[in-house]
């Protein structure tokens, strides 16, 4: 991620990729990953503490030799699979993709397969393509480039409790959303959607 690149003004250009931390009114955590298409949040975009936390935060959640290495924690969960883009995949029947997260979740190296089940944290996707012959695999309902959409699940949920204090300033918050029951979010309401920073 080039922090530098994000002010106020700055529009996805699928050139780069960002990720950012999200909370919902429940106080369940998310990663939001942008796929170079998405849409950031005004709230973070405006704010340089956060941005500069952008770094650190995702050092420490991925599990990177990182200051704050002694508070890292695992859930001993499992990843659920939701939705998924058949344009990145192979694998044509939903339960040979289901087993392949399952099998990629348990990896020492963490990925984002793993997140969900050891981090206990949901992970959403910007959506690429809006061309007729990419789709989401189950979801019935019109997708544009840049929404966002539900890829994993967690089985034990994580709070900004189990994150060090010092970061939590960059998770951006909605006092509406609901990340177990919303799969979609529509890239153009992100601002609205996630409007705060955490405080």
């Amino acid at each position: 991620m080039i922090i530098e690149d994000l002010n106020i003004n700055w529009k996805a250009d699928g050139l780069s990729t960002y990720d950012w931390p999200a909370m919902d009114k429940n106080g369940k955590i998310a990663i939001m990953v942008n796929r170079s298409w998405g849409d950031l949040p005004k709230a973070l975009l405006s704010n340089d503490n956060a941005k500069s936390l952008l770094n650190p935060f995702f050092e420490h959640i991925y599990e990177g030799l990182d200051e704050y290495s002694q508070y890292s924690y695992n859930k001993h969960g499992q990843t659920i699979l939701d939705l998924y883009s058949n344009k990145y995949t192979d694998l044509k029947k939903r339960k040979d993709v289901e087993k392949s997260v399952a099998k990629l979740s348990k990896q020492k190296v963490l990925l984002d397969e793993g997140l969900s089940a050891k981090k206990g944290v949901f992970v959403y996707y910007g959506f690429l393509d809006y061309e007729e012959n990419y789709f989401l695999v189950d979801y019935i309902g019109k997708i544009k480039t840049g929404d966002y959409y539900r890829s994993y699940l967690p089985t034990i949920y994580a709070s900004i409790e189990d994150l060090p204090k010092e970061l939590w300033p960059v998770i951006v918050v909605s006092d509406t959303v609901d990340f177990t029951k919303d799969r979609i979010f529509d890239n153009d309401k992100i601002s609205e959607y996630f409007s705060r920073m955490f405080s």
